[in-house]
């Protein structure tokens, strides 16, 4: 980063609360500054690598107990944490189904996105408040809906799997996804 950016064009960094300049040709403070870095550096992947032992301790946890645990981050919509369990958001299951049958019956996503942004059906997380094709396609694609959660952890490529609310049948997810693969079928034509 240094010779990379900061001297190559000539950059001044500043660091601190009270920024101090760095001056990377007095020897003494380019040491102590690579030094400081480079423990900074190793506490941040130390604190990392206890995040994913208690990630993974807490999965098999919940596998062992078959209870489900929410993990953090936005719910997956249909859901919400609920003291650090998956819970069905009542409100929001209702347009899962919705998008599951609508599906099923033959409505496109187009159809399905403008009848959710009609209704005024709030998203999670775009600013303009309208549903995205892509974000229904996934929905469509996620299997959580049926009951079973997985969680994949690619650094012990290892798969946890357990049980939250089911909002959706295992049979109306398959229809779905036939259906799904036979539509990019007729596209790729």
């Amino acid at each position: 980063f240094r010779r990379d950016y900061l001297e190559k064009y000539g950059i001044s960094l500043y660091e601190g609360e009270a920024p101090n300049k760095i001056d990377f040709d007095n020897e003494d403070e380019s040491v102590i500054y690579d030094i400081i870095t480079r423990i900074a550096q190793s506490e941040n992947k130390r604190r990392i690598e206890r995040s994913q032992r208690g990630k993974i301790q807490k999965l098999k946890e919940a596998v062992a107990s078959n209870k489900s645990v929410y993990m953090g981050g936005t719910a997956t919509y249909g859901y919400m944490n609920e003291n650090k369990q998956w819970k069905v958001n009542k409100e929001e299951e209702k347009w899962v189904k919705w998008m599951f049958n609508a599906y099923e019956k033959g409505q496109s996503l187009k159809d399905i996105k403008n009848h959710l942004d009609k209704e005024g059906v709030k998203t999670r997380r775009t600013s303009s408040g309208l549903w995205n094709m892509t974000t229904i396609f996934k929905m469509l694609n996620n299997k959580t809906y049926t009951g079973i959660h997985t969680v994949y952890i690619k650094k012990i490529e290892r798969q946890f799997s357990f049980k939250v609310g089911k909002i959706i049948t295992v049979s109306q997810f398959n229809s779905v996804q036939r259906k799904l693969e036979r539509n990019n079928l007729m596209k790729d034509r």
